[in-house]
């Protein structure tokens, strides 16, 4: 039988979301990380869902590229707000199945959540397709 580990996100992860915000805020297209761990799970997972362009790895560093300002297309997926859900040192938010339906229904399928579940990294809608729940990281809106 064969278990998935939910993975453990320290510092690191939060700051490489910090940075992708920061970058998004300004306005700046690629972003450049100095990066000491392993992110290819959420950076695939975003690049999946259509908010980053891509992503480049290197020795110590990695190259994201996230979507540019279009104000003439408003309707292509690009973040307006990520805000972290769990920080380091806090309690871990975990959050039921039950709970994740009340809170898509609440949003209206507005916002993103992406959660550490034992299937993985999950965004919400997949969370749900999968009928599990898990800690919440992130909302992506």
């Amino acid at each position: 039988m064969l278990t998935v580990n939910k993975q453990h996100y320290n510092q690191e992860f939060f700051h490489l979301i910090s940075a992708i915000k920061k970058t998004l805020d300004k306005n700046h297209e690629v972003l450049l990380f100095k990066t000491y761990g392993d992110h290819d799970q959420i950076l695939q997972l975003l690049l999946n869902e259509g908010f980053i362009t891509s992503f480049q790895k290197y020795t110590g560093f990695v190259i994201i590229r996230v979507k540019a300002i279009e104000k003439t297309n408003i309707n292509h997926k690009r973040f307006q707000f990520i805000e972290l859900t769990h920080r380091v040192g806090r309690k871990n938010y975990t959050i039921s199945l039950k709970d994740l339906l009340s809170l898509q229904r609440r949003e209206g399928g507005a916002a993103y959540y992406v959660l550490n579940t034992d299937k993985g990294l999950l965004t919400s809608f997949a969370a749900i397709e999968n009928q599990v729940g898990g800690q919440l990281l992130l909302k992506i809106s």
